[in-house]
């Protein structure tokens, strides 16, 4: 027998096509008994329901495409899991386009995403991805668009972002207190509005201390272990080796932790390290990492919450929500080496 039809359960039972669909597909009006022996038969011949089909019926696809670059990849447990697990548990499955944080990324996904006529989308945009066009585009086809991790201006849709002036400047303070003078910053690029508040957290903590700030004293480094690898192999044969780094990220932190460690030094007796994320929590490290703790999950979950409110047509804030952020303190950071 080949693929069972919905009209082969229909003739075979003796009803319309229309009652054969409200009978399996448990809406609409249709007696119990004919419903019991619809879903009885269907399962008898083999029959499997043609999903596309019923998406183009009932204008929807219980599909919600996430997009997130190398930050939410990073924090995968802590973000996509628990976003999967809450979009199952209210009937709809996940597309997962995992975009590289450059300029455009995001946007190419979005292209791609909107003929699969998805219900939703929940975008982590990379530094680079502020222009609203395509956000726009999907919006324009239906898609309901929440924004999660980042600020796009003009965009007028749920966005939810930590406030990024924070993390910089509790993680400066906090070194600070310690008793560092010789601090830098690796940084992210001052192209990004993320970048922007962030160094200015930074410049305002050292400029409240009386610390002045020099060249040197922030430096723009790229993604991943390797970049803090190598910015920190430079900064330990600079003439004015730092005390304490603030890495842009946990996996930047951890490449500068390697490399100190490499050079025969030590962590934080040496070099103290502060990350941004809190993504490492092992202590399987010499020196677990001092971070700075994103509510990754909670965002994760109102992001879901906030969408699953828009295809219900429920209100939602259709502003920014701007989450605090906290300082955990670990081994990797102590006061500075006496001179």
């Amino acid at each position: 027998m080949g693929i069972v039809t919905l009209d082969d359960i229909a003739g075979a039972l003796g009803i319309s096509r229309a009652q054969a669909c409200r009978a399996l597909s448990g809406k609409g009006r249709v007696s119990p008994e004919t419903r019991a022996r619809a879903v009885k038969l269907a399962s008898k011949m083999g029959y499997r329901p043609n999903h596309n089909a019923r998406s183009l019926i009932l204008g929807k696809t219980n599909l919600v495409g996430v997009i997130g670059g190398p930050v939410i990849i990073s924090a995968f447990e802590l973000v996509v899991d628990p976003i999967e697990q809450a979009l199952g548990e209210a009937g709809y499955s996940m597309l997962f386009c995992r975009s590289t944080g450059e300029p455009d990324s995001e946007h190419i996904y979005i292209e791609q995403i909107i003929p699969l006529r998805v219900d939703g989308l929940i975008v982590h945009p990379g530094p680079y991805s502020m222009d609203c066009t395509p956000y726009e585009q999907a919006i324009a086809n239906g898609i309901k668009l929440v924004i999660f991790g980042a600020y796009i201006k003009g965009l007028d849709v749920p966005q939810m972002a930590v406030d990024e002036y924070r993390p910089s400047k509790l993680a400066t303070e906090h070194l600070l207190a310690l008793g560092h003078r010789r601090i830098v910053y690796m940084a992210l690029p001052e192209t990004s509005p993320a970048g922007i508040d962030r160094m200015r957290g930074f410049r305002d903590a050292m400029s409240a201390a009386g610390v002045p700030l020099t060249e040197s004293s922030a430096a723009e480094t790229g993604f991943g272990s390797k970049a803090g690898a190598e910015m920190m192999t430079r900064l330990l044969k600079s003439k004015s080796r730092p005390t304490a780094v603030i890495a842009r990220h946990d996996t930047v932190a951890l490449g500068a932790m390697e490399a100190v460690l490499a050079a025969g030094l030590s962590v934080p007796k040496d070099i103290s390290i502060v990350g941004h994320g809190d993504i490492i929590r092992t202590t399987a490290l010499k020196a677990p990492l001092t971070s700075i703790r994103y509510p990754w999950t909670e965002m994760a979950e109102f992001a879901v919450n906030t969408l699953l409110d828009m295809f219900g047509d429920r209100p939602v804030d259709m502003g920014l929500k701007v989450w605090d952020c906290e300082l955990i303190v670990r081994q990797s950071t102590a006061p500075p080496r006496p001179h």
